[in-house]
């Protein structure tokens, strides 16, 4: 569930403007977009599914992470590609391959979305996400770089409904199913009562191991909900584990994909039970290490009178509302042309690899600077 703010100083951006600037793909990061088709289960046609995937450098075969993203509001088929960068960096630092589907219905996936089946639709959605999660299993299993016996499979809010769907038919080689703060809310239904159903229904015959993760502030699922939904699932048979993290920042529905969720809270945990598993924790892929950015000493970051001359006055504006209002990770790039591109994020996305992105689309072929990274400026003293 997406949480990135963005701000671009040169041009005021439509949606057609902003489709036909989509995200360039990081090539340090092996990226991908694939289309995997899956087949007429649960529908009367042929589909694919829009999936961002990330490997290590190599031939593999390596081992698979599959995260299934949550939804954002509005009309499902707008929602941008799941990426997770800062994830799928920890994960390829691992040595693991990383492929997030968009869900039937979402960005450029075809089909209808799942949960637009009124008050049946925690159930129907569950198992349909499912069915769709081991389509591309089975589209990895053909390809000799992926190792489809050693898998992992995650889901964040809707995601992590899906993904707990997989507990009780799991195709073979997936040896741990984790939850972030997962569910749906339905509208115009008793949507506690119905999700606490579900959870019981899906753990009736559930087989293989899970870890559930649900904050304190989570603003969709407060505590009571998630223990709730945690008890009915496991009535049958013990095979989850919940992990009750408390508050993080100011909704901890957010957690998972930020990088001080992932230090301090689940991966901990995690390796521990991937460890008991005989799956890879360690790393072994330096190349994918966060590099620090040490200042140059140009300025401090509240001294405006510093900030480059060729800056446009609204650039400057909005440098003032990331430095006052917005918490790390941040970025802010700016071009000789005077273009700048200022983008952020909730500790989901990479900021520096935004804020350039933001800054090149309108700088007209000058090349872009990062002038602040985090608190500190970068911009060259020269």
């Amino acid at each position: 569930m997406k949480n990135l703010r963005l701000f671009l100083a040169t041009a005021v951006l439509s949606t057609s403007a902003l489709a036909a600037n989509e995200i360039p793909l990081r090539t340090d990061l092996n990226e991908k977009v694939l289309m995997i088709p899956v087949d007429k289960t649960f529908y009367g046609g042929d589909i694919s599914l829009e999936t961002t995937f990330f490997k290590p450098d190599g031939n593999g075969p390596f081992p698979l992470v599959i995260i299934n993203d949550g939804k954002s509001l509005g009309n499902p088929s707008f929602q941008t590609r799941a990426r997770y960068p800062v994830m799928a960096k920890e994960f390829l630092k691992r040595g693991y391959a990383v492929a997030l589907p968009m869900q039937r219905g979402f960005s450029k996936s075809g089909g209808s979305s799942f949960y637009l089946d009124g008050c049946n639709s925690p159930h129907g959605a569950a198992l349909k996400q499912a069915a769709d999660v081991r389509a591309v299993i089975a589209h990895f299993a053909k390809t000799p770089e992926i190792d489809t016996q050693r898998v992992i499979v995650a889901g964040q809010s809707f995601g992590g409904l899906g993904t707990i769907a997989l507990a009780s038919d799991t195709p073979q080689g997936v040896k741990l199913l984790l939850n972030f703060a997962g569910g749906l809310k339905s509208e115009g239904c008793p949507w506690e009562s119905v999700l606490k159903d579900t959870f019981e229904k899906l753990g009736e015959n559930a087989k293989t191991p899970s870890l559930w993760f649900y904050g304190e502030n989570d603003s969709l699922f407060p505590p009571e909900l998630a223990k709730k939904i945690f008890a009915n699932f496991n009535k049958t048979n013990k095979t989850a584990e919940m992990i009750e993290f408390g508050k993080f920042k100011d909704n901890a529905h957010l957690m998972f994909g930020s990088s001080e969720g992932f230090d301090t809270i689940w991966w901990p945990v995690v390796e521990k039970k991937l460890l008991t598993l005989k799956m890879p924790t360690a790393i072994i892929n330096s190349q994918y290490e966060t590099k620090p950015i040490a200042a140059t000493g140009y300025a401090a970051i509240d001294e405006l009178d510093k900030l480059p001359e060729f800056t446009k006055q609204k650039c400057r504006a909005l440098y003032v509302d990331l430095i006052k209002n917005q918490t790390s990770p941040r970025a802010a790039a700016l071009a000789e042309n005077g273009g700048c591109g200022m983008g952020w994020s909730a500790d989901e996305d990479d900021a520096k690899f935004m804020a350039m992105n933001y800054c090149q689309q309108f700088a007209k072929g000058t090349p872009c600077k990062l002038y602040l990274v985090d608190d500190k400026v970068v911009w060259p003293k020269s």
